[in-house]
C-alpha cells in the first residue's frame, strides 16, 4: 500500500502540517476544520513517467533547518513499527493523521468530522492511540506488515532511527552503530563465564568488515560497472581471527555439567583446539626456516619469505578448522576423530554433514589453486612471544587473492562461498573485500548500491526461511541527501542511475520513492508537481511554500535552481569572493566621488557602504595594484567588464583605457572566428 498523506500536529519544527506524497492514484489531501478533504490531483506527469514499478516519486527540498530530515525521520518513527503479529512502539504520544492505501489512520483526540463520507468513499478509518495500529489487529496487521520500509543516508551523525522488523535501516549512523548487532558472527556468544583471553569485537571493525562484505557480494553479483566508472577484479579472502568472529571462541563447558550434549560438544572443542595448536606449533616452527636476514632502521619487524606451497596448506587447513568451529558452535555433532581425518587422511564420508563438508573441501582446494600466490618478503612486528590469536604471524597465512576478472576464477569463489553460508546458516568463518583505488565519491556509489541489494537479499531470506514472514509487495524507501560527497557530474546522474538500479533490484515489487535532497542536479530530474517545497516561517517552524518556485523543476537549467533561494539566498558565487569584489567596488565608489566632486559633479555621487571594509596601503601604486588584480581574478564577464569600465573611468589613464579596449576586441574576433569556422 502506498503512503499518500500525513498530518502532524506537533513533531519538533513541524506544527499543523500536512503533506502529500506522489502515489498511483491522482487525489491530495488537507486537513481542514476538523474535515480531511480529498480532490483530485492535476498532476501532469504522464503515467509510468519513472519506471513500471515505481508507483510515485516524491522529493523533498528546502533551506537548511526547514525540517526535510525532521519529516523523514517521523516518518521512519511512526510507519516502519508494524511487525509480523506484533507491535514495537518507539516514539508514543504521536498526534496525527496518516493514510496509507485505504486506511485512515488518527489519533483518538483528533475530532473527524466526515467519518462517514470518508467511509462511503471506501476508506475505513481507524483510531489509535500512540501511533498507528497500536490498537488494531486481525487482518491489519496482515495486510499492514505487507509494507516494508527501507532508508539510506550517507551522512554521519548521531542522530539516527532503529531497527524495526519491517524498517531496513541502511544509513552511515546506523550501520556503524550496529553492524556488530547485525551478524551472530560478532554477538552469538554461548552463555559461559568469560576469560581473561575473550575477545570483543570492536563497533568500528565490524562496520567495516560488513562494509567491505556488503560491497563485495554486489559487486560480484552484478555489473557494477554499470553503475560506478571501473569495476576492481582483486578479492582478498581472509579467515576470521577470534576478534572479528566471537563464534570461533572456545565454550566452556564445567567439569560437573551433566548433559551429554553439552560434554560431547566440550569433548570437540577440546579436539579442534588440540588439532589447531597442532598445526600452528608446526606452522611457527616452520616460520624460522623462512625468516630472512632484513630488518629495519629501529628493527621492529622480523621479515619472512614463505614458500607458495607452504602459504596454501596453512590457509587450508585453518580455513577447515574454522569451518569446524563454527559447526560445533551451532550445534552440529561429529564423531570423534573427523576433524583430524578430514584434514590430513582425506577419508569418505558417512553422512550428509560429511558429504557437504567434503564438497567445501574440494572446493577450496580448487579456490585455492586459482588464487595468485607470491613468494613476496612480509614483515611481522617483533615479540617475546608467540601468540597464535594475535594478528601478526597470523596475517601471513590467513589471506589469499583471487582475480575475478575471469567468470571461472569468480564463480569458484561464489561456489565456495554459497555452500559454506548454507552448511553454516550464513554464520561464516571468513570475510572478503575488493582492493581498489575508488574516490571517495566512487566509494559512496558503491555504499548506495550494496547496501540496497544487501536489503534485497536480507527481506528475501526472511520470506523463504521465516514461516510468519508476509512477503513484502510494497516497498517504501526513503532517500535522505543520497547525492552527498558525489561530484557534480555524479549528482546529474544520481537519479536516473538509481532509479534504474532500484527498479531492477525489486522487479517484483512495488515502490514508492521519497527523497530529500539539496542538489539542483537531482531536482532539475523530478516535476515539479513530485516536490514539495519546505521554508521556515518567523519561528524557524517548517511550512510548505508554494510561491518561491514559480517555473517546472523538470529540465530545468540548474543555475535557475540555484539562484532560487531555496538553494542559494545571496547569489551564485562563494561568499570569500563576494566579500573582496565588495571592498574593490567600495573603493572605486570612493575614487568616482573624488573625482566627480573635483569636477563639480555633485549629482553623480555613490552611496558608500559604511559596513565594508576599507584596506589600507602604504602607497597608492600598491592600492592601485590590488585592486586591479581583484578585477582581472574575476571570472564572470559581465562583473569584471562593469568593475574594470568603472576602475578606467575613475582610475585608470588613456593608455590603460586603450589597452582594454584593444584586449576587448581581440577577444571579441576570437570569439567570432570560432563561430564561423565549419
Amino acid at each position: 500500500m502506498e503512503l499518500k498523506f500525513i498530518w502532524i500536529q506537533d513533531y519538533k519544527n513541524i506544527k499543523n502540517i500536512g503533506f502529500n506524497f506522489n502515489h498511483s492514484i491522482e487525489e491530495e489531501f488537507q486537513f481542514v476544520n476538523g474535515e480531511i478533504i480529498i480532490n483530485s490531483k492535476s498532476n501532469n506527469t504522464p503515467k509510468k513517467f519513472f519506471k513500471d514499478n515505481i508507483s510515485g516519486v516524491t522529493a523533498v527540498v528546502g533551506k537548511n533547518g526547514s525540517g526535510k530530515t525532521n519529516l523523514t525521520e517521523f516518518l521512519n518513527f511512526n510507519l516502519a513499527h508494524v511487525t509480523n503479529g506484533g507491535l514495537a512502539v518507539y516514539f508514543a504520544n504521536y498526534k496525527g493523521i496518516v493514510i496509507i492505501g485505504k486506511f485512515i489512520f488518527y489519533q483518538e483526540s483528533i475530532k473527524i468530522e466526515n467519518k462517514e463520507t470518508l467511509e462511503k468513499l471506501g476508506y475505513e478509518m481507524l483510531d489509535y492511540k500512540h501511533a498507528p495500529l497500536d490498537k488494531q489487529g486481525g487482518r491489519k496487521w496482515a495486510i499492514m506488515s505487507e509494507n516494508a520500509y527501507v532508508y539510506y543516508s550517507p551522512s554521519f551523525e548521531f542522530r539516527y532511527i532503529n531497527m524495526r522488523d519491517n524498517l531496513m535501516n541502511i544509513s552511515t549512523s546506523y550501520l556503524a552503530f550496529n553492524d556488530a548487532n547485525l551478524s551472530t558472527r560478532y554477538y552469538n556468544i554461548p552463555d559461559y563465564p568469560s576469560y581473561s583471553n575473550t575477545k570483543i569485537t570492536d563497533t568500528l571493525t565490524a562496520h567495516y568488515i560488513n562494509e567491505m562484505i556488503r560491497e563485495a557480494d554486489f559487486i560480484l553479483n552484478h555489473d557494477s560497472k554499470k553503475y560506478i566508472d571501473v569495476t576492481p577484479t582483486e578479492l582478498i579472502v581472509s579467515v576470521d581471527s577470534l576478534e572479528e568472529n566471537r563464534l570461533l571462541q572456545t565454550e566452556y563447558i564445567s567439569s560437573e555439567e551433566t548433559d551429554e550434549k553439552k560434554i560431547n560438544k566440550g569433548t570437540l572443542w577440546s579436539e579442534l583446539s588440540d588439532l589447531e595448536n597442532q598445526v600452528w606449533n608446526y606452522w611457527y616452527s616452520e616460520l624460522q626456516h623462512f625468516k630472512i636476514a632484513d630488518s629495519d632502521e629501529e628493527q621492529l619487524y622480523d621479515y619472512y619469505l614463505i614458500p607458495v606451497n607452504n602459504q596454501k596448506d596453512f590457509f587450508r587447513r585453518l580455513f577447515l578448522i574454522n569451518l569446524f568451529k563454527i559447526l560445533v558452535t551451532t550445534g552440529t555433532e561429529f564423531n570423534h576423530g573427523f576433524f583430524r581425518n578430514s584434514i590430513y587422511e582425506n577419508e569418505n564420508p558417512s553422512n550428509v554433514i560429511e558429504k557437504k563438508i567434503k564438497e567445501i573441501d574440494e572446493k577450496l582446494i580448487q579456490f585455492i589453486e586459482k588464487c595468485s600466490w607470491e613468494e613476496n618478503k612480509q614483515r611481522v612486528r617483533k615479540s617475546s612471544y608467540f601468540d597464535k590469536n594475535e594478528l601478526g604471524h597470523f596475517e601471513l597465512i590467513r589471506n589469499a587473492t583471487l582475480n575475478t576478472n575471469n567468470d571461472k576464477e569468480k564463480n569458484t569463489f561464489v561456489e565456495l562461498l554459497n555452500l559454506c553460508n548454507e552448511i553454516t546458516e550464513s554464520r561464516i568463518h571468513f570475510h572478503y573485500k575488493f582492493t581498489s583505488n575508488y574516490s571517495s565519491g566512487q566509494k559512496s556509489l558503491l555504499n548506495f548500491y550494496s547496501r540496497f541489494y544487501w536489503v534485497k537479499n536480507q527481506i528475501s531470506a526472511n520470506e523463504n526461511q521465516v514461516s510468519h514472514y508476509n512477503k513484502k509487495k510494497q516497498l517504501i524507501i526513503f532517500i535522505d541527501e543520497g547525492e552527498t560527497a558525489l561530484h557534480p557530474e555524479w549528482q546529474r546522474v544520481f537519479f536516473n542511475k538509481a532509479t534504474i538500479f532500484l527498479s531492477e533490484l525489486f522487479e517484483d515489487r512495488k515502490i514508492q520513492l521519497i527523497l530529500t535532497t539539496h542538489s539542483p542536479f537531482v531536482l532539475s530530474d523530478i516535476p515539479k508537481d513530485n516536490v514539495i517545497f519546505l521554508n521556515r516561517d518567523g519561528n524557524g517552524n517548517c511550512m510548505i511554500s508554494t510561491v518561491e518556485i514559480k517555473n517546472n523543476t523538470f529540465g530545468a537549467n540548474i543555475h535557475d535552481l540555484l539562484a532560487n533561494n531555496f538553494f542559494l539566498n545571496d547569489g551564485l558565487i562563494g561568499d570569500f569572493a563576494k566579500k573582496k569584489i565588495a571592498i574593490t567596488l567600495n573603493w572605486l565608489k570612493i575614487k568616482a566621488n573624488e573625482l566627480n566632486s573635483s569636477k563639480n559633479r555633485t549629482n553623480l555621487q555613490f552611496k558608500i557602504d559604511p559596513n565594508i571594509e576599507i584596506l589600507n596601503f602604504g602607497t597608492k601604486q600598491e592600492e592601485f595594484n590590488y585592486h586591479k588584480q581583484i578585477i582581472d581574478l574575476i571570472g564572470e564577464p559581465l562583473v569584471k567588464d562593469k568593475l574594470m569600465t568603472m576602475f578606467l573611468e575613475y582610475v585608470g589613464n588613456d593608455s590603460d583605457k586603450l589597452k582594454y579596449e584593444l584586449e576587448k576586441a581581440k577577444a571579441k574576433v576570437i570569439e567570432l572566428e570560432k563561430r564561423i569556422k565549419p
